[in-house]
């Protein structure tokens, strides 16, 4: 019985430093999602990115993440979101055909996307 009393006593004292991990673990997360929506967000779709795995918002970024840390089919959503001109549609060519100076093309960044991606597998 003083055995099993001592090893849930080290199973109740571990319960904090877990706790704060999981949390540090959650904001990293949160601002990689954050990160990714600033980038990757209406990035043209392809095999890796899709209508539910992107960027386009926060807590779409955050599943995605979490699917790139479990190690789901993370290549594939890097490379599409590492796709760059002549394969999309540049922001200059966009603002051309809609008239909007505002409208924004659906490239995204092969440097961003390669590192971010490595962060998290």
């Amino acid at each position: 019985a003083r055995r099993l009393r001592n090893m849930i006593g080290a199973l109740v004292s571990s319960i904090p430093p877990i706790l704060s991990s999981m949390v540090f673990l959650a904001l990293f997360i949160f601002l990689a999602s954050v990160l990714g929506v600033q980038y990757f967000s209406g990035v043209r779709e392809g095999y890796g990115i899709h209508r539910r795995n992107n960027f386009n918002t926060v807590s779409q970024g955050v599943v995605l993440l979490i699917r790139v840390i479990t190690g789901e089919n993370w290549e594939t959503t890097m490379r599409d979101c590492a796709i760059e001109f002549p394969f999309c549609t540049s922001d200059a060519e966009a603002q051309l055909v809609s008239g909007d100076p505002a409208t924004i093309g659906d490239c995204g960044n092969t440097i961003v996307s390669f590192l971010l991606f490595d962060l998290f597998f």
